[in-house]
């Protein structure tokens, strides 16, 4: 760029002198806001609705409202989905316990008809016992009959 040759670079520094300031006031004005307005958008502080701007202290109780809203809507859900848990915990409890019930009964089922059993048995050996004493007995008392005769 020599400035013997060019009046490129005369022209160009003509031009950044005056619009300079032009430049600076559209970036503030126009590029900044709209930076500034997507970056709120983003974080979802945006403009409401209407598109008036609102102030900050709004903005943020419409978003902490917002927030509280769905927590409450989470926490309501959760305590939903655990109830639902429990409920089906104690079915698969019950289950359980009337399993462990019918076992029992079973078990103490066996077990009386093994005892019944048992009795029976001891009975019949009672009856044999006494069958054998009045057996042995009457044997004594023939024996003893046979050998006083002699």
């Amino acid at each position: 760029e020599n400035e013997n040759h060019c009046d490129f670079k005369k022209l160009r520094d003509s031009l950044i002198e005056k619009n300079m300031l032009d430049l600076i006031e559209t970036t503030h004005s126009k590029h900044y806001e709209m930076f500034r307005r997507n970056r709120l958008t983003e974080l979802g502080l945006a403009d409401n609705i209407d598109g008036k701007q609102m102030s900050i202290s709004d903005t943020l109780d419409m978003k902490r409202n917002d927030l509280r809203h769905e927590l409450e809507q989470r926490e309501q859900h959760l305590k939903e989905a655990f109830i639902q848990k429990v409920k089906d915990k104690e079915a698969e409890l019950k289950e359980t316990e009337k399993q462990i019930n019918e076992q029992l009964t079973n078990i103490k089922k066996q077990y009386k008809d093994q005892k019944d059993r048992c009795d029976e048995k001891w009975r019949i050996l009672e009856q044999e016992i006494n069958l054998f004493e009045q057996r042995k007995r009457t044997n004594m008392e023939t024996m003893k009959k046979g050998t006083k005769k002699k």
